[in-house]
């Protein structure tokens, strides 16, 4: 049985710190005798604003751009969809460190990668300029199709 340490990533895939996903289910597991496995990962049963904060972000406002595009894209998406938006963003915004004025450009391409409606609805939504979101998006794009082939980003 592989031993997870309090700080590392789950094995569940949540995206949480061991600690605070499976720590306490898992001691549970073994003190009944009951070997501990990891159980098929629901996003949809995600505290996501819990998940955000167990996230590690390299800049607050990169936190804080999440739980803005979590507020725009909760109840109109599924809750997979929202989650894995979170994921995405957290990916692209540590491994590329993007620089921007409006947050609404980055939560703008993000929801137009998961199919939110078109671009101009979408830069008027969140009051940016076409031109800027389709500039952002290809970069969002490229990033995840990279993460796709296992590339990593370039």
């Amino acid at each position: 049985m592989t031993k997870w340490g309090r700080n590392e990533l789950c094995h569940c895939g949540s995206g949480l710190k061991y600690k605070r996903c499976h720590l306490g289910k898992d001691e549970q597991a073994a003190g009944s005798g009951t070997p501990s496995t990891a159980p098929a990962f629901d996003p949809t049963t995600i505290d996501i604003h819990e998940m955000i904060e167990g996230l590690t972000w390299s800049s607050e406002a990169y936190r804080e751009l999440s739980n803005e595009l979590v507020a725009n894209m909760q109840g109109r998406y599924e809750p997979d969809t929202v989650y894995f938006a979170v994921i995405l963003w957290n990916r692209f915004s540590s491994e590329t460190q993007p620089v921007y004025r409006k947050t609404g450009v980055y939560c703008a391409a993000i929801e137009f990668f998961f199919n939110g409606g078109t671009m101009a609805e979408l830069a008027a939504k969140y009051e940016v300029s076409s031109s800027t979101l389709s500039k952002r998006y290809q970069e969002v794009f490229d990033f995840a199709l990279s993460l796709s082939f296992g590339a990593g980003p370039a």
